[in-house]
C-alpha cells in the first residue's frame, strides 16, 4: 500500500488497530520519532518541505536512515493531513506492543477512565512522563492514544512512556497480580457504574498504587482521573 493511501486511511481508529500503525505530523514529531526506538514504516512530504530548513533537515535524515519516503503535491498531502495548516511532512510508524502482567516494586500508575478530548489525554501524557510516571493505562471510552492530535499533544513523550489502551477485563486481571506486590490500598472511586460495582465487591479497592498514594480529579467531562504521586 501507497504511504499516501495508508496515511488517509490511518486517520480512522479502526485503520489503526488493524494496521498496527500511526501517524507522527509535523517537524517537531517526526524529530521525536526518528530520536525513538519505534518501527519508522516511511515518510510522505509535501513539495513544499524543500523551502523549510528545519524539515528538508528531516527529511535527509530520514533518507539516510533508508526509509521509505513518498514526495506528493499540496493538495495531496493536506488529503492525508489531520491539521489546518500541515507542515508538510508525517511519518508512519508501527504501534508499539506495551504491557506488564507484574509492575516493577516501586511504580506510578496514571489510569485515564472515558477522557475523549485528544489534546488533553496528548498534555496528560506527556505531563505524566515528565513526573516519572510508571504507565499510563486508558480504560475503555478514552480517546485513542495512538490518534494523531495524541501524538502531537504529547511532543513525543508517548514514543518512549509506557501507554496503552486496556479492556475492563484485562485491567481487573492487571490489578490482581499487583495484589501480591507490595502495594497499599487507596481511597475508592465510586461512580456510576456496573462495573465499579462488581469491582468493589470482590473486596479490594479499584485503584492501587505500589508504596504511593493516588489523587482523584475531575475531568472536564465529569469523569475521574486517577493521578498517582509520590
Amino acid at each position: 500500500m501507497k504511504l499516501l493511501t495508508l496515511a488517509r486511511d490511518l486517520q480512522r481508529r479502526k485503520a489503526r488497530e488493524r494496521h498496527h500503525r500511526f501517524v507522527a505530523e509535523g517537524v517537531r514529531t517526526v524529530e521525536s520519532l526518528l530520536d525513538s526506538t519505534l518501527d519508522v514504516v516511511g515518510l510522505l512530504v509535501s513539495t513544499s518541505l524543500a523551502d523549510d530548513e528545519r524539515g528538508a533537515a528531516v527529511r535527509d535524515r530520514a533518507l539516510s536512515r533508508g526509509y521509505a519516503l513518498q514526495e506528493v503535491s499540496e493538495a495531496e498531502f493536506t488529503s492525508a493531513a489531520g491539521t489546518d495548516a500541515p507542515q508538510g511532512i508525517l511519518a508512519i510508524a508501527s504501534i508499539p506492543a506495551r504491557a506488564f502482567d507484574r509492575p516493577p516494586p516501586v511504580a506510578r500508575f496514571l489510569i485515564l477512565d472515558a477522557l475523549q478530548d485528544p489534546g488533553n489525554v496528548g498534555t496528560v501524557i506527556r505531563t505524566a512522563a515528565a513526573l516519572g510516571v510508571t504507565a499510563t493505562l486508558a480504560l475503555p471510552g478514552t480517546v485513542d492514544l495512538w490518534n494523531a492530535k495524541v501524538v502531537r499533544s504529547s511532543m513525543g513523550a508517548i514514543f518512549s512512556h509506557a501507554a496503552w489502551m486496556c479492556t475492563w477485563s484485562r485491567s481487573c486481571h492487571f490489578w490482581t497480580n499487583m495484589r501480591s506486590c507490595a502495594v497499599r490500598p487507596t481511597r475508592t472511586v465510586r461512580p456510576s457504574s456496573p462495573r465499579w460495582t462488581w469491582v468493589e465487591r470482590t473486596g479490594w479497592p479499584w485503584w492501587w498504587g505500589t508504596r504511593a498514594p493516588v489523587c482523584r480529579h475531575q475531568s472536564p467531562h465529569g469523569r475521574h482521573i486517577a493521578w498517582p504521586f509520590a
